[in-house]
């Protein structure tokens, strides 16, 4: 692989399209003369998205995953299938249940039981009640036969969701795919994996948005490499016909996250990972969801809280929004630029 750096000769290409709800957008850098083998590239990217939104949607009725939930049990799934399974499987481990797969039934009783874009476009008849998850239970099970074929299976009356972890893992392996380039950067909907640098050799910057003014920008973070995802609590939200919910399920309220946490954005070793521990951050509140990223090494978040939150933390803090206050792991200010260089995208 090539590195970009001043007075080289590098260019980008990017792609952009919508999948799996969202817009995508992949850039590449590449030397003045690679246009056409950069093109290629991303287009074999974007059949890799459309190929997981096929595998993974809950909304198509022919997916892998939609199958799984009609019937309990996948005799043979793909080798993707199994891998994000199992990786989700892992999560719920690492987290303590915190993470978990197994709140479909949760989310469709919150009121996404269909494409975002119709929940928003209706209203609801009220909350119908809430189905909380044992911790300790995990209602899935892989396992493997003498001959190497893996099954999936469902306890009864589980059914899942890979919102939480697909599109992280689908940038990473995307990113993975383009390291034959001096630098990549994939954005899944706000889930971005980034590696080397910019055509003018400078990193890769990401900004960080106000959850209730996302054309301004609270902070803003330089990546030559890793996985930054943010969640929160206002983009995908809904009149329930009692308040306002959102599509981030605590498992153990069996209903939307009511922490104080408004917004977590996480930097991380890999995307899939930000993906997780931003979604765990909502759920369990700043002072435990700051704990458990100190936990991950290398990982660093942006804390912004409800109005009247009780501060966790005298230092580290860099402000205020007009939501609330916001709060910074150990490390996050390592990663802001050191110079002023211009943002590339926002999260």
């Amino acid at each position: 692989m090539r590195e970009a750096h001043p007075g080289a000769s590098f260019d980008q290409s990017s792609l952009e399209f919508g999948c799996m709800g969202t817009e995508m957008r992949i850039t590449v850098v590449h030397g003045v003369h690679d246009k056409h083998r950069a093109g290629q590239a991303l287009a074999r990217m974007e059949a890799f998205f459309r190929e997981a939104e096929r595998r993974f949607s809950r909304f198509r009725d022919d997916s892998e995953l939609s199958e799984l939930n009609r019937t309990g049990h996948l005799v043979r799934p793909s080798a993707d299938f199994i891998e994000v399974m199992g990786r989700a499987v892992r999560w719920r481990q690492l987290t303590n249940g915190v993470f978990n797969p197994s709140v479909l039934p949760s989310l469709e009783e919150a009121g996404y039981d269909c494409d975002f874009a119709s929940v928003s476009a209706r209203s609801r008849r009220g909350r119908i009640g809430a189905s909380p998850l044992d911790p300790d239970d995990c209602l899935i099970t892989l396992t493997t036969d003498e001959e190497g074929r893996t099954r999936v299976d469902l306890e009864p009356g589980a059914r899942v969701d890979l919102g939480g972890i697909v599109k992280g893992w689908a940038a990473d392996r995307d990113s993975e795919h383009l390291r034959e380039f001096a630098g990549t950067l994939v954005d899944s909907g706000g889930d971005i994996s980034a590696h080397g640098r910019r055509p003018d050799g400078h990193p890769w910057i990401a900004g960080v948005a106000d959850p209730d003014h996302p054309d301004e920008l609270i902070d803003a973070i330089a990546m030559e490499s890793g996985g930054l995802a943010t969640s929160n609590i206002r983009k995908r939200s809904w009149d329930d016909g009692v308040g306002r919910a959102h599509h981030i399920i605590d498992p153990m309220l069996g209903a939307p996250a009511r922490s104080g946490v408004v917004q977590a954005t996480v930097f991380a070793h890999s995307t899939e990972a930000a993906d997780v521990l931003a979604k765990c951050v909502v759920v369990i509140g700043p002072e435990r969801g700051l704990q458990l990223v100190e936990s991950f090494a290398g990982a660093r978040a942006l804390l912004v809280l409800e109005p009247g939150s009780p501060k966790i933390r005298q230092s580290g803090s860099p402000g205020t929004t007009g939501t609330g206050e916001i709060l910074e792991s150990k490390g996050w200010a390592s990663l802001r630029p050191a110079n002023p260089i211009p943002i590339e995208l926002s999260v």
